[in-house]
């Protein structure tokens, strides 16, 4: 408004002077009025322009505040998941195995199949020297709850993998753990799998487990059994493969996608915009059955856990605790549970709780940061 004002006085003054120009005036005056307007008129452009670069920023940087604003808010999502279960499984199998190939040959990936496929799940875990006390939560429940069942204790077997601990503490563990204790040999791996944070450690572990027994549960150390009736996830795993639990937060519709970075979408080649409507699939504790689809699954999300890009990209470490005060995608990144939930909802997409393929919730609880001095 006040550039039209300055503009508008500029031009009566030019008329009046092109009125004394008519009366014979000195004509001079005229022209040095001139020469003014001409630069007024340039200042006032260059305030313009000024001003809409200034409005063009400012909007730039409040759309940056969401990852790829432009990407999700303005354009439209047009892609949809295969028509069959068996089209989505091929999808997986053709994800871009990147610097992968080498390893996953050296792993036994590409092998027909386990070497057994036991009846009973062998239980996994693995930690350093931060998660051993939160661990002794974990052996007191498989202990309590299925060492002393006759059903069960027979049938036990405990793996943990050693990622860091003290010579102190892998002798604690192996002395009171009932398990057998193994070594995570790092050096054979690409560098990021040293970065415990980017848990690319997790799926090579269930690989190589799933190779050697055919039938792996996967427990982060914060697990707690509540019960040994499991009866019926054991059979369902059979049946179905493998079995996860979603997350159970009703209100936080989208969180596969909020708490994914774009990145790992675009490395896996997938349009990040169809999986929206998911709520993520927990990493904390897994059960897999060996079968040709859970060879495929496994093998992808290795193939995946061996690639940083795809794990871990940029910036994704700086992303592990989730603001839920934002509400955009790639507000945070969850690394091998972002990946595993993609697998999985590429191929079981028609419900957001799929029963028959859920790990119950209520036969454990996550109990993180829980205490308990088991060994001492």
């Amino acid at each position: 408004m006040a550039v039209l004002i300055n503009l508008h006085l500029i031009l009566k003054i030019m008329l009046s002077h092109v009125n004394c120009l008519k009366t014979g005036r000195n004509t001079r005056v005229f022209f040095i009025l001139m020469i003014i307007l001409v630069a007024g008129l340039q200042v006032m452009i260059h305030r313009i322009k000024t001003s809409e670069q200034i409005v063009l920023v400012q909007s730039r940087t409040k759309a940056n505040t969401n990852e790829d604003y432009y990407e999700e808010h303005v354009s439209s999502c047009n892609e949809t998941f295969n028509t069959t279960f068996e089209d989505n499984l091929q999808v997986i199998q053709n994800y871009p195995i990147g610097n992968a190939d080498v390893y996953v040959r050296r792993f036994g990936a590409y092998n027909d199949g386990p070497k057994e496929i036991r009846a009973f799940p062998v239980f996994v875990t693995a930690f350093d020297e931060t998660h051993y006390n939160e661990s002794q939560g974990l052996f007191k429940s498989i202990h309590e709850t299925f060492l002393v069942s006759p059903k069960y204790k027979d049938k036990l077997l405990i793996l943990v993998y050693d990622l860091g601990m003290t010579p102190s503490q892998i002798r604690t563990v192996e002395n009171n753990c009932k398990c057998e204790v193994r070594q995570f040999i790092f050096q054979q791996f690409p560098q990021h799998v040293n970065v415990l944070q980017t848990y690319a450690f997790k799926p090579l572990i269930v690989q190589e487990v799933l190779m050697e027994f055919g039938f792996v549960w996967w427990m982060d150390t914060s697990i707690r059994f509540r019960t040994n009736d499991i009866d019926s996830v054991i059979e369902n795993a059979k049946k179905y493969s493998y079995l996860f639990t979603v997350s159970l937060n009703y209100l936080a519709v989208g969180t596969l996608t909020k708490h994914t970075f774009k990145a790992t979408f675009d490395f896996l080649r997938e349009d990040r915009c169809k999986f929206k409507r998911f709520h993520e699939i927990w990493a904390t504790t897994l059960l897999f059955h060996f079968d040709r689809i859970t060879s495929i699954v496994v093998r992808a999300w290795v193939k995946c856990a061996l690639n940083e890009l795809c794990i871990a990209p940029e910036g994704s470490l700086h992303k592990r605790g989730c603001n839920f005060q934002h509400d955009y995608d790639g507000r945070c990144h969850r690394f091998d549970q972002s990946v595993l939930g993609i697998i999985t909802r590429r191929i079981i997409n028609e419900y957001d709780y799929p029963t028959a393929r859920t790990l119950p919730p209520n036969i454990y609880n996550i109990e993180r940061r829980n205490i308990v001095p088991y060994f001492e």
